[in-house]
């Protein structure tokens, strides 16, 4: 009889891109004597389709469980995996809703088990997706953007103001523009996203719960913008004008990249995450850093920069992409997350800094799923009281 490969550690090498071809072919036969799998599935999928494929092969497969219902599949973890040693994982829920799957692992050692739908939380889909964003103009007048149609132009001064149809906010500028005309654009909780390319070209991702004040048209001299809130920007190359985003916190001075800034947690405390080309961040205590592609600073309020070298820019640009993307992240991140996301309150009944969760969700999840996930993981459970979700230990 032939051995059985040892699946864990093939997976984990693949994962991390250290599997050799005579692994790889190991696996791939392995993986094609399952019931109900494509053929050269290695050679055709995307990076992200394998990795969903190889966990929901290897925990389905290599451990039998109990039949649970498909609202709620959970299934342990194999008790000698050898990612237990890497990930100190116990247990892994999986759901499958639609055509995402979502994974998660729980830094304990305690045993997952079926878990029924989270108990004092309307089942009704509590979902975003509409725009509520506003754009303030210059003189006060505020413009619901979902109101807005894509052959209406606004005037600011000489520059042509309009959505297009990807839904875009585009400012065209004029010939004789005078004077800094100033417009906001605002993304409240409970919005979906919106973005806005700017009179040079640039453009600019609003996350919600989060403001973009701009010139309508920027002056000979410089660009310069202000954020709060987390936004992505793609800046247009232009050699005479430095383009700068004023945070509470910092100011970061570009001539044509792209990056990301967050000021989530404390409106003086910056997160720069750069994605191409380079900038550098400065504070109010006149320090700063230079980045390069794949590195974030820190701004402290305490008026010191940290340069992370190795951030994990998936879980970065997750908003952007329609997902909630956890990398260890305490509850109480999380919850802030779908707190502005779903424009609920949360209230902790007790500390609980300790429980933290990793695993990707698709941000077109209703909130009453993604609570009943979290819950499964046996740490924390969740409760209505009027327009709050409470949460406490189990």
């Amino acid at each position: 009889m032939e051995d059985q490969p040892d699946i864990s550690s093939l997976a984990e090498k693949w994962l991390n891109g250290t599997i050799t071809p005579a692994e790889k072919q190991q696996f791939e036969d392995w993986y094609n004597r399952q019931p109900g799998l494509s053929i050269e599935w290695l050679k055709d999928e995307t990076a992200d389709e394998l990795r969903k494929k190889i966990f929901l092969s290897i925990i389905s497969r290599l451990e039998t469980t109990p039949a649970i219902p498909e609202e709620a599949p959970v299934i342990d973890m194999p008790r000698r995996s050898k990612w237990r040693q890497r990930v100190s994982v116990a247990a892994a829920v999986l759901m499958l809703l639609g055509s995402t799957v979502i994974y998660f692992y729980i830094s304990n050692n305690k045993t997952t088990t079926r878990q029924m739908p989270v108990a004092g939380i309307s089942t009704g889909a509590i979902m975003t997706g509409k725009t509520k964003a506003t754009l303030t103009l210059s003189d006060g007048t505020v413009i619901q953007l979902d109101s807005m149609k894509t052959d209406q132009i606004v005037l600011q001064g000489s520059t042509s103001v309009y959505k297009n149809e990807d839904g875009e906010i585009v400012y065209e500028p004029g010939s004789n523009e005078t004077g800094e005309l100033y417009n906001t654009l605002t993304i409240p909780r409970g919005s979906g996203l919106s973005s806005v390319m700017l009179s040079d070209g640039s453009k600019v991702w609003l996350n919600v719960e989060s403001t973009l004040r701009f010139p309508v048209a920027f002056s000979s001299k410089e660009r310069k913008v202000r954020v709060t809130g987390e936004a992505y920007f793609e800046v247009s190359k232009d050699a005479s004008r430095k383009f700068l985003v004023e945070t509470e916190g910092a100011t970061t001075e570009v001539l044509g990249t792209h990056f990301n800034v967050n000021t989530y947690e404390k409106p003086e405390e910056v997160l720069v995450t750069l994605l191409e080309g380079a900038v550098r961040v400065s504070n109010p205590a006149a320090q700063e850093q230079l980045l390069q592609p794949g590195q974030q600073a820190e701004v402290k309020p305490v008026g010191i920069i940290l340069l992370n070298k190795m951030p994990d820019l998936e879980a970065v640009m997750a908003w952007k992409h329609g997902l909630f993307k956890m990398d260890n992240s305490d509850v109480h991140t999380v919850m802030a997350q779908l707190a502005r996301w779903y424009d609920v309150e949360v209230r902790f009944e007790k500390d609980l800094e300790d429980i933290r969760f990793s695993g990707t969700i698709s941000r077109n999840t209703d909130l009453a799923k993604v609570l009943e996930m979290l819950s499964m993981t046996k740490e924390v459970r969740f409760r209505q009281e009027g327009e709050k979700i409470v949460v406490y230990p189990f």
